[in-house]
C-alpha cells in the first residue's frame, strides 16, 4: 500500500474521570440556563425531565496531537503514537494515549 494516515491522538489522565447520573445534571440551574440559551428565539421556555436515565462521562482532555504515518504501520499506529508522546515528552507516568482519529491522505 502506498499513501498516508494522519493519527490523532490525546494525553488524557484516567483519575481525572467521573461519571455522572444525567437526570442530577439536568437539575442544575446552570445546565437549564445553557439549554434555555441555547433554544434562542423560543419564548417562555420551560424545561421538564421525567424518567431520565443514563450517565455522562466528563473527563479533561489536553490538546490534540497528530502524527502522520506510512499506510503499512497500520497495524503499529497505537505504539507509533504511544513513542511520539514519549519522544516529544507529552507522557508522563500517570497518563495514558488514546487514539480518536485516523484520517488517509493522498
Amino acid at each position: 500500500m502506498t499513501g498516508l494516515l494522519e493519527l490523532t491522538y490525546v494525553i488524557e489522565d484516567p483519575d481525572g474521570k467521573q461519571n455522572e447520573d444525567l437526570s442530577s445534571l439536568l437539575k442544575l440551574d446552570l445546565v437549564q440556563k445553557a439549554i434555555i440559551k441555547s433554544l434562542k428565539g423560543k419564548r417562555n421556555t420551560s424545561l421538564f425531565f421525567e424518567d431520565v436515565s443514563g450517565s455522562v462521562t466528563l473527563s479533561s482532555r489536553s490538546e490534540k496531537f497528530f502524527l502522520t504515518i506510512n499506510k503499512n504501520d497500520y497495524a503499529d499506529a497505537l505504539s507509533l503514537i504511544e513513542d511520539d508522546a514519549v519522544a516529544n515528552k507529552r507522557l508522563s507516568k500517570n497518563k495514558v494515549v488514546t487514539l480518536i482519529d485516523i484520517q488517509t491522505k493522498d
